[in-house]
C-alpha cells in the first residue's frame, strides 16, 4: 500500500514539531544523558537494566514539592483525640502520599490547677483540635502547595503566616462589635460620689507589730492564649519534616541535622535517654508533691542497647520491689508508664532507686534525676510550695531543701524545673550552689522555642540546660534556632515528650539529628514510649554498622552563677559637711 503524500502545509507541520522535539530534549540535555547512561550500562551489565536507568535518570529528576495537606483526627496514648496530618508531594510527575504522620498537641492541664480551669483548658483543646484539622486540610494546605519540603523555615513561616492572618482578621472584627456596642455620650450617666467612709484607703504595706514584712510574691505569669487552632503548626511542621526525609531517601535524622548544620555530619553521637521509673507529685496517691518523676540516665560512654536492658531490669526490679508492699495494684502505671506507689517523701523514692542499682550493681553506669515541677506545687495565696502535704517551704527554704537533699543523695545529678522561673533569685542561689555536681534544668523556666529564640539569655536567670518538646505553636524551625542560641552560652539541650503521645517516633530522630544532650521520653512501659526508646536503639545500631557512631564527650557541669552585686546599687552616700547642713 503507498504511503499517502502529505500535503505542504502538513509537511511544514511536522518539520515544525521536529524542531519543537530537538529543542525541548537539547534543552533537558536528554541526547547527552542517553549517551552517557549507555555507554556506562554495557560496562557496568547490571542484573536489572530498566531499573539501573531508573536510578539514573532519578538523580536528574525535579525536587518533590508539596501538592496538598490532609488532617483527620485519631486517638492518642491518653485515649483523647489527635491530629494525624497526610503530607502529599508531586514526586517525578506523580501526586502520592509521602508521609503519615500523628503529633501531640497542646500539653494537657498540669496537675496542680484547679477542676474548673482544667475543664475549661480541655474544652479549648478540643475546640482547637477541630478548628487545627478543617486549617490544614483547606487555608494552610493551598498556601504550602508547590513548596520544596526541605525547606522547613519557609515551610513553618507559611504555616504561621496563615494563622497570624486569621489572628489579625480574628481581632478586628471583635474591636469592630466592641465599638459599635459602646454606648453613646449621652447615654453615659455621670458616676456618683462615693461616701467619705474610707475614701482614700491604701492596704498598709506594713505587717503585724513587731513582725517582719512578708517578702513580695512575684505571681505565676499568665498562660499564653494562642489563636484557636493554632495547634496546627506544629502538627504540619513535624509532617512536613518526615515527608520531606521520606521524598529525598533520607534517614529522617540525618534531614534534621542538615536543617541544623546546613550539612549532614560524618558521625552522630546519641542522646542520653532519661527514663521515668516512679511518678508521684501533685496528682498522685500519697503526701509527696516536690518529685513529679523519679528518673535515672545512663552514663556517658555505655552502649544504647545495653542501657536499655538494664534500665529495664532496673524498672522491673522497683516494680517488685512496690508489689511486695502493696500487692500487684501497686504496679499500675500513670499516662507515661511511670510506676506510681503512695508515698510521702521523696526520701522513699531515692532510697528505692538506689537499692535497685546496688542490687543490680549498676551504680557505677546511671545516675538518677529528678522532675520536682515546682511551678505546679506553688501556692499563690500562701506565697510558699507545698513540698508535701501540710509542709510548706518558702522558695528560700527550698534553695536549702535541695542543696540538703544532693548532699545526702550524691546519686542525683540532674534536677528539672527545682524552682518557679518567677522566682528568680532562689533559682540562681541554687544553681550556684549546686550548678558543680548537678545539673538544674529548665522546662516550664523557659517560654517557648518561638519566643525563646529571639530572647535574651541573661545573667539575671540562667541554667544548666532546657528541654523543648513538639507541641501546640512549637515548630521544627523554632526549636532548632533555640538550641542553637542555648549551645553558644553553654546550655545542655534535651527534647522532651508530652503527656500524651502515639508510636510516631520523630522525637527519637529529632534528638538525635539535632546533636541534643538528652531525651526525655517517659517510662519502658507503654507503646508509644517503648517506641521512641526502640528506636533510639535502632538508629545507634545503623550508625555503629556504618562506622558514623560517634562516642560522646564526658558529661560537662557549667557552672551557673548568680550576677554579682553591682557595687554602686549598694554603696551608701558618705556624709558631707554640706549634707549636714542642708539636713539642718
Amino acid at each position: 500500500m503507498a504511503e499517502e503524500k502529505l500535503t505542504p502545509s502538513q509537511e511544514r507541520e511536522l518539520y515544525e514539531m521536529k524542531l519543537k522535539a530537538i529543542q525541548y530534549y537539547s534543552e533537558n540535555g536528554v541526547p547527552q544523558r542517553m549517551e552517557e547512561v549507555l555507554n556506562n550500562m554495557f560496562y557496568d551489565a547490571p542484573t536489572c537494566v530498566y531499573g539501573h536507568l531508573s536510578n539514573y535518570f532519578a538523580t536528574f529528576s525535579k525536587t518533590p514539592t508539596v501538592s496538598k495537606l490532609a488532617c483527620r483526627e485519631v486517638l492518642d496514648s491518653k485515649g483523647q483525640m489527635a491530629l494525624q496530618t497526610d503530607v502529599y508531594c508531586t514526586v517525578k510527575n506523580i501526586v502520592k502520599l509521602v508521609c503519615s504522620s500523628v503529633s501531640p498537641n497542646e500539653g494537657y492541664p498540669h496537675d496542680g490547677i484547679k477542676n474548673e480551669e482544667r475543664e475549661e483548658a480541655e474544652g479549648e483543646r478540643a475546640k482547637a483540635l477541630t478548628v487545627a484539622q478543617q486549617l490544614i486540610s483547606g487555608e494552610i494546605s493551598l498556601a504550602l502547595w508547590g513548596i520544596d519540603p526541605c525547606k522547613q523555615s519557609e515551610i513553618d513561616g507559611a504555616a504561621e503566616g496563615v494563622i497570624q492572618k486569621l489572628k489579625e482578621e480574628e481581632e478586628e472584627e471583635k474591636l469592630k462589635a466592641q465599638v459599635e456596642d459602646e454606648p453613646s455620650p449621652c447615654d453615659i450617666t455621670p458616676p456618683s460620689e462615693s461616701p467619705s467612709k474610707g475614701k482614700g484607703k491604701v492596704p498598709s504595706a506594713k505587717g503585724k507589730k513587731g513582725g517582719k514584712e512578708a517578702a513580695p510574691v512575684v505571681p505565676t505569669e499568665p498562660r499564653e492564649k494562642f489563636f484557636c487552632g493554632s495547634n496546627a503548626m506544629s502538627a504540619i511542621s513535624q509532617a512536613v519534616c518526615q515527608a520531606a526525609a521520606s521524598a529525598n531517601d533520607l534517614p529522617l535524622y540525618e534531614h534534621v541535622a542538615s536543617l541544623k548544620f546546613d550539612e549532614i555530619p560524618c558521625a552522630f553521637k546519641m542522646p542520653l535517654p532519661i527514663v521515668t521509673i516512679l511518678g508521684s507529685g501533685k496528682g498522685a496517691l500519697g503526701k509527696l508533691n516536690c518529685v513529679k518523676e523519679f528518673m535515672v540516665v545512663p552514663r556517658v560512654g555505655f552502649s544504647l542497647n545495653e542501657a536499655m536492658k538494664e534500665i529495664s531490669a532496673v524498672y522491673n526490679f522497683c516494680a517488685k520491689a512496690i508489689s511486695v508492699k502493696g500487692g500487684m495494684a501497686a504496679r499500675y502505671v500513670n499516662d507515661i508508664g511511670a510506676l506510681c506507689p503512695t508515698y510521702d517523701r521523696p526520701e522513699q523514692g531515692l532510697d528505692l532507686l538506689q537499692e535497685a542499682l546496688t542490687a543490680l550493681e549498676l551504680t557505677e553506669k546511671f545516675t538518677i534525676a529528678l522532675n520536682c515541677a515546682s511551678h505546679e506545687t506553688f501556692d499563690m495565696d500562701k506565697g510558699k510550695y507545698e513540698v508535701t502535704i501540710g509542709l510548706m517551704k518558702s522558695s528560700e527554704d527550698l534553695v536549702d531543701f535541695w542543696s540538703d537533699m544532693l548532699n545526702r543523695y550524691p546519686s542525683v545529678n540532674i534536677l528539672i524545673d527545682p524552682i518557679r522561673k518567677e522566682d528568680q533569685e532562689s533559682w540562681m542561689k541554687l544553681c550556684g550552689a549546686v550548678s558543680e555536681k548537678c545539673l538544674v534544668i529548665g522546662n516550664a523556666a523557659y517560654h517557648r522555642p518561638g519566643l525563646l529564640k529571639n530572647e535574651e539569655i541573661t545573667p539575671s536567670f540562667k541554667s544548666s540546660g532546657v528541654i523543648m518538646q513538639m507541641e501546640n505553636v512549637n515548630t521544627v524551625s523554632d526549636i532548632i534556632a533555640s538550641a542553637k542560641k542555648l549551645e553558644d552560652v553553654d546550655h545542655h539541650v534535651g527534647i522532651g515528650a508530652n503527656n500524651s503521645e502515639s508510636c510516631d517516633t520523630f522525637l527519637a530522630d529529632l534528638a538525635v539529628g539535632m546533636q541534643a544532650c538528652f531525651i526525655k521520653i517517659g517510662a519502658p512501659c507503654r507503646a508509644d514510649r517503648v517506641a521512641k526508646l526502640n528506636r533510639l536503639t535502632q538508629i545507634e545500631n545503623e550508625l555503629e554498622e556504618k562506622g558514623r557512631l560517634r562516642k560522646s564527650e564526658d558529661l560537662a557541669f557549667p557552672s551557673v552563677r548568680p550576677p554579682s552585686p553591682d557595687p554602686e546599687e549598694h554603696e551608701s552616700p558618705v556624709p558631707t559637711p554640706d549634707s549636714k547642713k542642708e539636713k539642718k
